[in-house]
């Protein structure tokens, strides 16, 4: 059985010394907080120390993968392993251009016909999910700071796009928000939860539309009107517009978030405004 490890250079002394590459040690679990649990995968909040100080990180253990899954890895050539090596490389990409993520450490898996794996990521500190961030500055936003907000959170994403990376699981959920800071009004945009992201050269129309019906279905329109969503678009057009028919795509985005609306976990979604934890626990399995 082979064994693959890779370790972000910026974290190797940190790596070694808690031993975050011994792949036996842990895969038996570092003793952390149990914030998602599944089947086939599980989510263990860890903390450690960095020159002195407190470092919070999430280890991602993969027992099983579905054979799909694996087979994917494999004709994308990723080899035929786990999500946790498709997410490690998407992260790594993410962070090469400059897109708010949370920071790959290590990757390591065990490949064979079985494969088994964990992802250790940096937790983003003092940021908030999408829909609660919103909630909570209603009372602050006026209109127009509202439309600079969604024009921006429609940046990012085609931002996220024009780096040739799809998210199939853009929720409302898997967007984080941090506070803004004195010398920018606006907030610090993160995407988490990418294995069953990918990337590629250049993405197409159809999965362009897909992950924004994702964000559209999930964000409740007591949270953002009509018009919100049509700034959010025209920003995401103004970059990532290119030979399309707009009418289309709009058209696209509305049947495809009309039918994503119907299914009972996006309901619940839309409903409630879940914390951080439960939104990882959440999206462990695809819908």
């Amino acid at each position: 059985m082979s064994q693959t490890i890779l370790i972000n250079p910026k974290y190797e002394r940190i790596v070694r010394q808690h031993g975050l590459h011994e792949f036996g040690r842990v895969m038996q679990g570092l003793g952390g907080h149990t914030v998602g649990r599944r089947s086939r995968r599980d989510i263990e909040r860890i903390e450690v120390e960095c020159d002195g100080k407190p470092l919070t990180l999430f280890l991602k253990r993969e027992w099983r993968t579905y054979l799909k899954d694996r087979m994917r890895n494999w004709f994308e050539g990723l080899g035929w392993g786990t999500k946790a090596r498709r997410e490690w490389h998407v992260l790594m990409a993410m962070t090469e251009a400059g897109l708010g993520c949370a920071e790959p450490v290590v990757v390591a898996e065990h490949c064979g016909f079985r494969p088994q794996g964990y992802i250790v990521v940096r937790e983003i500190p003092s940021v908030d999910l999408l829909v609660p961030y919103l909630q909570q500055h209603r009372a602050l936003l006026t209109v127009w700071k509202r439309r600079q907000l969604a024009a921006h959170l429609g940046r990012e994403v085609a931002r996220l796009h024009a780096a040739g990376i799809d998210h199939p699981d853009l929720f409302s959920k898997h967007v984080l928000l941090s506070e803004p800071e004195p010398s920018d009004p606006l907030p610090h945009v993160y995407f988490i939860d990418m294995q069953r992201s990918s990337t590629r050269q250049c993405l197409s129309f159809i999965r362009r539309a897909h992950d924004l019906a994702s964000l559209d279905a999930t964000t409740p329109t007591r949270d953002a009107t009509n018009t919100d969503r049509l700034a959010f678009l025209h920003s995401y057009l103004s970059i990532a517009f290119q030979a399309w028919d707009v009418d289309r795509f709009v058209r696209a985005i509305r049947g495809r978030s009309a039918k994503l609306s119907g299914r009972r976990k996006i309901r619940q979604m839309r409903a409630g405004t879940p914390s951080r934890a439960l939104a990882l626990r959440e999206s462990e399995e695809p819908l």
